[in-house]
């Protein structure tokens, strides 16, 4: 093995240490290690992301050769993938780079960049990328090679091995891959349209209740929060951006310092959802907490983003911290969550109930929360007791029926 080789390995492991804590980068130079002695039994002399995979096969077919889970060795191969490109290490990297079949991606892209010029969003874009990564896997595993081999019945096929997926993923699924097949048919790809074939999977948003905590549960959340350390700074700040403005987490982990116009006391925003503009005040409370946390919290990283992370890498928290986050704080409150969802959209979710109680109207509501209509707001009158209570008919007795 060539001296480049294990002196680019040695480096990786270097930088390991400075980005994770002593346990994590301990285990992840234990992986190291495991990788680079397959690579002297194997002969290889050269890293790339073919290689990468090739020892991920490796270790799936053979499980007693390392002493780490699947999932650990593949987060190491992600890390050292993304380090041999970029000289750096990532924060959360997820996935290697997916080799799309050669005859799917290029109409894939044509399809995408169809559906920009149709006023289709990129969050929608990124959400639905991994049920096209799915279907193109699929259509590879069972030897499709163009689109006009496709059948119903492969499509059929497909639909069914994502049972173990849940109801709105198959739904969302179906739904995205059927608007595809309608690109297809129209730009002569396929000469049926199976948009029109293939079967919709019923579910239904309106049937869910969102879960909603009470006014007093929101303080007792908040209060939680211990605000003498740089951590509890940050967190409570988030919180309260959160409960009381409603913002999403994605929007609240792109909060930028140019977003806060401090002067008239307003938060604009550009929402990242559906890119549409968003103006909010800044309460005295939620404005506090910031300027608290920016000059007695926040470390000293150069990013535009206000909310960062506390341990390397410093960076801006994505959304999925922001969940974490929360939990920390609702099983400290002691507040009951057994069939509620304790996420930052139940904070959402909770102060467009709570202001519908307050007899808040509907456009005011769907105004804050950075709805297009209203219609994205009722699913809340579902759990506006109070409301539905005065709805309700008397019972006649059978005297009064004649």
């Amino acid at each position: 093995m060539s001296e480049n080789y294990i002196q680019f390995v040695n480096q990786f492991m270097d930088e390991l240490k400075k980005c994770y804590s002593t346990v994590t980068s301990t285990v992840y130079q234990e992986i190291t290690t495991e990788f680079l002695s397959y690579c002297k039994n194997k002969n290889v002399d050269v890293f790339n992301s073919q290689t990468a995979l090739d020892y991920l096969d490796f270790c799936r077919d053979n499980e007693c050769y390392s002493k780490h889970s699947y999932q650990q060795n593949l987060r190491v191969m992600n890390i050292l993938t993304y380090f041999h490109k970029n000289n750096t290490i990532p924060y959360r990297l997820r996935t290697l780079e997916y080799n799309w079949p050669a005859w799917f991606f290029p109409i894939y892209l044509e399809y995408v960049e169809y559906r920009k010029y149709n006023s289709i969003t990129e969050f929608t874009i990124k959400k639905q990328h991994n049920f096209f990564k799915r279907f193109s896997k699929f259509l590879d595993e069972n030897n499709i090679t163009s689109f006009s081999e496709l059948t119903l019945q492969i499509i059929e096929d497909h639909i069914n091995s994502l049972d173990n997926f849940s109801l709105p993923v198959r739904y969302a699924s179906v739904g995205a891959l059927k608007m595809f097949f309608e690109f297809l048919y129209e730009h002569k790809y396929t000469s049926v349209n199976f948009k029109e074939l293939v079967p919709n999977v019923k579910y239904s948003h309106k049937a869910q209740l969102p879960s909603v905590y009470s006014s007093d549960e929101v303080s007792a959340l908040i209060s939680c929060v211990d605000r003498a350390n740089p951590k509890g700074k940050r967190d409570y700040a988030i919180l309260l951006l959160a409960a009381r403005l409603g913002l999403r987490a994605s929007d609240i982990c792109e909060l930028c310092f140019d977003d806060i116009d401090w002067e008239n006391n307003q938060i604009n925003i550009i929402t990242h959802k559906n890119s549409n503009p968003l103006q909010l005040p800044l309460t005295g409370e939620i404005g506090n907490a910031i300027i608290d946390y920016i000059q007695n919290g926040r470390p000293n990283a150069d990013y535009r983003n206000i909310f960062l992370r506390h341990v390397n890498p410093k960076e801006p928290l994505i959304g999925s911290s922001l969940h974490v986050i929360l939990q920390k704080y609702f099983r400290a409150s002691g507040i009951d969550i057994k069939n509620r969802k304790h996420g930052p959209h139940a904070l959402r979710h909770s102060l467009a109930s709570n202001l519908l109680d307050n007899n808040t109207p509907l456009p005011t509501i769907s105004d804050i929360l950075g709805h297009r209509s209203t219609t994205s707001t009722q699913i809340y009158l579902k759990v506006d007791i109070n409301h539905l209570q005065k709805c309700a008919l008397p019972v006649l007795e059978r005297g009064d029926l004649l």
